[in-house]
């Protein structure tokens, strides 16, 4: 799926948020926390549903590393990095490519702060809020944190220095945000750390400015 496409998605699902804020308020959730152990190669998949208070399933939840996401429904060429979560509307007023984690705000479809990636988990990195270990998201009613520990790194290819996430538990909670009444995920309120050596091909000598920004 071309990117300018997906843009054009985002950019409906916000003028369709517009018009729902007015009618009425997104269903309320029920709280609900999953726990994902993954492996790469293990082609491991998490597949969960997001229900309402009175039970009935509003979203489909998807996390999964780049072979485990080929087995997923919504496998597609955005999915990126070592291991992301995709979440996705059972009513589907937007196509299942779209991830409602993503905001506009974020800088590339294909790198939104649902995507977890080695070089943003380690030293100062690991603590960034809402880009590090620990990500929150606010949408349509509810807040969904992506919380990652027990990662254990392996080098891709001796032939160069980037390590990637070999295993990682991610434990994923959700609760309910009265105040979180957007489509998609709202922006955090910190900046993406800045890479500071962009034009760097080898991952895992990225040198990355940690220093948390609103």
């Amino acid at each position: 799926m071309k990117k300018h496409q997906i843009w054009a998605c985002l950019i409906a699902a916000l003028v369709c948020s517009s018009t729902i804020a007015v009618a009425g308020r997104w269903p309320g959730v029920r709280k609900q926390q999953f726990v994902f152990h993954f492996v790469q190669g293990k082609n491991d998949t998490l597949q969960e549903t997001i229900v309402s208070t009175n039970g009935q399933p509003l979203y489909r939840l998807e996390c999964a590393d780049a072979d485990g996401s080929k087995h997923l429904p919504t496998a597609s060429e955005v999915w990126t990095g070592d291991m992301e979560c995709h979440l996705i509307s059972i009513k589907q007023e937007l196509p299942a490519y779209v991830s409602l984690l993503l905001s506009p705000s974020d800088p590339s479809v294909s790198a939104g702060r649902a995507v977890f990636v080695a070089y943003m988990l380690k030293g100062k990195c690991a603590s960034y809020p809402d880009w590090g270990l620990v990500r929150q998201f606010r949408l349509r009613g509810m807040k969904i944190v992506l919380a990652l520990s027990d990662v254990v790194y392996q080098s891709y290819s001796s032939e160069t220095h980037y390590e990637g996430i070999k295993s990682a538990t991610l434990t994923i909670t959700v609760s309910p945000d009265s105040t979180a009444t957007s489509a998609l995920a709202l922006p955090s309120r910190y900046k993406e750390p800045r890479v500071l050596n962009p034009d760097e091909s080898d991952f895992d000598r990225y040198r990355v400015d940690c220093q948390p920004s609103e």
